[in-house]
C-alpha cells in the first residue's frame, strides 16, 4: 500500500505563501496578481477529495490486515461505515475493493462523505482510485487518481477529477500528470520521507474564483528539485497561464534557500517563500 500513500504528497506542488520586496514599478496589476495567486493556491493545495483517498486507503488497509489476522478468514468485528467489500475473488490481480461510506459518514475534519470509492490494485506497482456516485459536503466528485512505478524510484501519477457544487451547479475540472523520481534515498530504501526528489509534469483545467470560472494551464518547464530534510524547491521552473495573464516561478540552480524569482506578465521580482496550509 506504500504506492498510494504517495498520491497525496507527490501529486501536487505544495501551496506557497509569498512575501515580496520590490519597487512599485515592478509590481503587476493587483487584480492580475490576486487572480494568479488564488488559482495557484487552488491548483497546488490538496483538496478534500484528495483527503478522501487517504481515508479510503486507510479503510482498505484496515480491512486487509484484519482479514489476514483472522484464522478462518471471517470478519469478527462489526463493520461500521465505511464498509469495505472485496469485489474480486482470490489473490490474483487485479484486486478490486469497494469502500462504501453510506449517507452519513464524517471524516476527522467533519467533512460529510456519501457514496462509494473503488480501489483497484492492478499489480504490486500499479493501482487506481475511482469515485463512484461520491459526494463530499455539497459537492459531487467524479473521476480518478492512479499511480504506477514503471522502474525503481520513478512514480508516475495521473488524475482527472471534476467537482460539481450541488447548489450552484458550477463545475471545475483538474487533469494532472506528474512524474516523481527519487534522486537520493538517503540510504533508507524503505523510508521515503527523507528522500530527495525530482518532479516533472503539468496540470490543466478550470478553477472557480468569486463565482467566475477560469481556464488555466500549469506546468513544470524545468524539473523541480528537492533535497533531503528541506521543504523548499532548490531548483526548477514552473509556469501558470490564465487567459492573457502569465506567471513563472524560478527556484534557482541548487541553492538551499527559500528564495525564488516570480515573473507576472513580464514583471519580475525576488520573493521569499513561506510554505504552509492554504489560507
Amino acid at each position: 500500500m506504500k504506492l498510494i500513500k504517495f498520491l497525496a504528497i507527490a501529486f501536487l506542488v505544495p501551496s506557497i505563501f509569498i512575501f515580496t520586496s520590490c519597487l512599485d514599478s515592478q509590481i503587476p496589476e493587483a487584480s492580475d496578481e490576486a487572480l494568479l495567486t488564488e488559482i495557484e493556491e487552488q491548483i497546488n493545495t490538496p483538496t478534500v477529495a484528495d483527503a478522501a483517498l487517504d481515508n479510503a486507503e486507510a479503510a482498505v488497509k484496515a480491512f486487509t490486515t484484519q482479514k489476514s489476522a483472522n484464522a478462518n478468514g471471517v470478519q469478527k468485528m462489526v463493520a461500521f461505515y465505511p464498509i469495505v467489500t472485496k469485489l474480486s475473488e482470490g489473490d490474483k490481480f487485479p484486486k478490486v475493493y469497494e469502500i462504501n461510506y453510506g449517507d452519513n459518514y464524517y471524516d476527522a475534519k467533519n467533512n460529510l462523505y456519501r457514496g462509494i470509492i473503488t480501489y483497484t490494485e492492478y499489480s504490486y506497482k500499479a493501482s487506481k482510485y475511482d469515485y463512484t456516485e461520491f459526494y463530499i459536503n455539497q459537492d459531487r466528485i467524479e473521476g480518478y487518481k492512479q499511480g504506477d512505478v514503471n522502474q525503481k524510484g520513478v512514480l508516475n501519477l495521473s488524475s482527472d477529477i471534476t467537482t460539481t457544487n450541488l447548489e450552484t451547479k458550477q463545475s471545475t475540472n483538474r487533469y494532472t500528470e506528474r512524474v516523481r523520481t527519487t534522486t537520493d534515498n538517503n540510504k533508507t530504501e524503505t523510508d521515503y520521507t527523507d528522500d530527495s526528489y525530482e518532479f516533472t509534469g503539468y496540470s490543466k483545467g478550470t478553477a472557480l474564483v468569486k463565482g467566475e470560472v477560469y481556464d488555466y494551464n500549469f506546468g513544470i518547464e524545468k524539473p523541480l528539485q528537492t533535497v533531503t530534510n528541506y521543504k523548499y524547491f532548490v531548483s526548477g521552473n514552473t509556469y501558470l497561464r490564465i487567459g492573457k495573464n502569465e506567471q513563472s516561478m524560478d527556484y534557482g540552480n541548487g541553492e538551499v534557500d527559500n528564495l525564488a524569482v516570480r515573473t507576472i506578465n513580464g514583471k519580475e521580482r525576488n520573493v521569499v517563500l513561506n510554505w504552509g496550509e492554504k489560507r
